[in-house]
């Protein structure tokens, strides 16, 4: 009688019991907890251009400006609708691809018999907290894509909401209105853009 054969295992399979170090954990959470927050976000962000839209497309909202700067108000907003609602479905994306990266990360025959081997016990981390993540998942590719693509739709969506507010306060308002709302708007833009690309080189 021939003893049953133990199934030969391959760099495909799976580590049934494997856990992600606290470190990778605590990113990959924070990252779904930014996803489902930027999707909120972007959907209200949405809603408010729809509600723009229509007062935008009324001739009757405007007295100075011209004929193709209302075009381009208009068609910002358009921008802002598509832009936030990419972002909205990007987000979600997202978060399902972070769900996964435990099961990617069990079959990556480079972490899964060694969970740390990515990481010194002390010292300093090797790499952005992007960079270990990416280690961890099933391919940075793919998770530098859908990064970007989530970044990008959302900054490009809070940008032509606000381009096509500012265009029209431009055109319609007197100018201390102008340069208040000027001000305001580079308050706003231009700190989380500097945030971001200073958290993208450290």
């Amino acid at each position: 009688m021939s003893s049953p054969t133990t199934p030969r295992r391959t760099r495909k399979d799976s580590k049934v019991n494997f856990q992600l170090p606290p470190l990778i954990t605590a990113i990959k959470e924070g990252w779904q907890l930014t996803g489902e927050n930027g999707a909120i976000v972007s959907s209200l962000l949405a809603g408010v251009a729809a509600q723009l839209l229509g007062f935008f497309k009324s001739t009757d909202s405007y007295q100075h400006a011209g004929n193709g700067l209302q075009r381009f108000i208009v068609v910002s907003c358009y921008w802002a609708m598509i832009f936030n609602i990419g972002a909205a479905i990007s987000s979600f994306v997202m978060m399902d691809y972070l769900g996964e990266v435990p099961y990617y990360a069990a079959k990556n025959p480079d972490t899964k018999e060694n969970p740390e081997a990515a990481l010194p016990e002390i010292g300093r981390v090797p790499g952005t907290a992007n960079h270990l993540l990416q280690r961890y998942s099933g391919s940075p590719g793919i998770w530098f894509c859908i990064s970007l693509h989530w970044l990008t739709c959302l900054f490009l969506g809070i940008l032509t909401l606000i381009m096509a507010i500012m265009a029209y306060v431009w055109a319609e308002e007197v100018l201390w209105m102008k340069l208040t709302t000027l001000g305001a708007t580079m308050w706003i833009v231009i700190p989380p853009f500097i945030l971001v690309a200073w958290q993208r080189r450290n």
